[in-house]
This record gives structure tokens, sequence and C-alpha cells, in this order.
């Protein structure tokens, strides 16, 4: 049996509750935007640190150790996120995204690539495509096509910071509602020190 697998960290309830509110007064502010878009149940929202696709049953347990190894040997991210934007970039807007700042971004790229090698080193590789660069994002809503609002830029009146607990491995499921999410494991980061 295969599981669509991806590498995430969940958001915190008092993080969803600021950014659901920020939403909100968007919704206020510009809405035309959101005319006929497609919410992103809260209980979805996550950054996606890895996706590593339809992977066997027995990867599970591997790609557990890995998550372990790499978490004793990088110091706990920070997560900083800054504002609310039409996405993808350069492109007729599909989505709208929370996205996080320059010095998560880069601590999250550390991250994502130990866990690459660590992965490649078993012999587990992503399946699909491949983004070189890490850019977090939390994808709130999918917009329809033909959407004529794009670039469209909010930013938060002060940076929204957590530092996340675990990091988790996930599993996608499509089902008649869409798609949802579970933790297979969930891995603490190292306390502090």
């Amino acid at each position: 049996m295969e599981h669509k697998l991806f590498i995430a960290i969940n958001l915190p309830q008092d993080i969803k509750t600021t950014i659901r509110n920020a939403v909100d007064l968007d919704k206020k502010n510009v809405a035309e935007l959101y005319t006929d878009a497609h919410p992103i149940p809260e209980n979805n929202w996550h950054l996606t640190i890895k996706f590593l696709g339809n992977q066997p049953e027995e990867a599970l347990s591997v790609i557990e150790d890995v998550l372990h190894t790499v978490v004793t040997k990088i110091s706990t991210p920070v997560v900083s996120l800054r504002t609310l934007t039409t996405a993808p970039p350069k492109r007729p807007p599909r989505m709208i995204w929370i996205t996080t700042i320059t010095p998560t971004n880069e601590a999250l790229g550390q991250l994502k690539h130990m866990i690459e090698q660590g992965l490649a080193a078993k012999g587990i590789f992503q399946k699909g495509e491949a983004h070189p660069a890490y850019h977090g994002h939390i994808n709130i809503a999918n917009l329809p096509e033909g959407r004529k609002i794009e670039g469209h830029v909010t930013t938060f009146p002060s940076t929204l910071t957590f530092t996340p607990a675990t990091i988790d491995l996930m599993e996608s499921r499509l089902d008649s509602t869409g798609a949802t999410y579970s933790i297979v494991k969930s891995i603490d980061f190292k306390p502090s020190v």
C-alpha cells in the first residue's frame, strides 16, 4: 500500500486565529478577491517542508528515523509570517497565501536540505516537481481561473511568530470533499538551549 506523504510544520491555534482575523479583515477590504474563492479548512493550514509523493509502507519508518536524526542536528526554527498575498508570484493568481519572512525561509530551507540529504542516503526521493529554493507559504484559499486581481499584498500589523514543537510526517487523502491531511507521526524538535 502506498501513502501520499509530505513533511510539514503545523500551526498552533493562536496563530490560526490571528490569520483567520486577518483574512476576515482582508475580505472586507478587497471583497472581490474572495468572490468564488474556495477556502482551505483551517485544520489543513500548514507549512510544507518537503513533498514526498507516493511512498510505500516500508518507507514510513525510514522517513521517521531520518526526521529524528535531523532534529538532533539543527536548532528549532523560528517561524515568522508577515504577508497575505495572491500566488503564485508573477503568474495569474490561483491561490491566496500567507508567506514567511526571509530568515524563516533560510532556516526552513536548511531544514529541508538536511531532510533531503538524509532521505537520499536511504534511497527515498521526491516524486514530482522539485523546488531548490525554499519559500514558505500557507495556502488559505484556492481561486477560480480568470481572477482579475493579482499582486495583492497585505502586510500584517506585526509579524506573527511561533516556535514549532514538532515536525510532522503527513498523509494526504482525496475524498469527495477534497484533500484531507492527517499526521502519520510527530517528531519533537529538541528543546532550545
